[in-house]
């Protein structure tokens, strides 16, 4: 005897039902770990420290790359162009 896909979903949930799902569902979530709000502030402001910092480093990759393009080896003679005397020689050149 074939059961219908209807026979089957009723059966999948047991005796639980809808109801019993749902208080299943709340319970998962009422147990659920939740830090405290200075503590999700916190985790905003490293992660979008962490993000700033990736920006920057792509960004000072890229100037590197177009002064190598521009043949001007300016990381062969400063060690950061990025500090206060390479930007000074960038404006300069610019």
């Amino acid at each position: 005897m074939q059961k219908k896909a209807c026979d089957v979903d009723s059966h999948s949930q047991g005796n639980r039902g809808r109801d019993g799902s749902q208080r299943t569902v709340a319970r998962l979530l009422s147990n659920s770990f939740r830090p405290p709000a200075q503590i999700l502030a916190m985790r905003t402001y490293w992660r979008l420290r962490a993000e700033h910092v990736r920006e920057v480093s792509t960004t000072i990759l890229r100037m590197q790359k177009a002064l190598t393009q521009m043949n001007i080896q300016l990381a062969n003679v400063i060690s950061d162009i990025s500090g206060v005397s390479g930007m000074a020689i960038i404006r300069a050149i610019v």
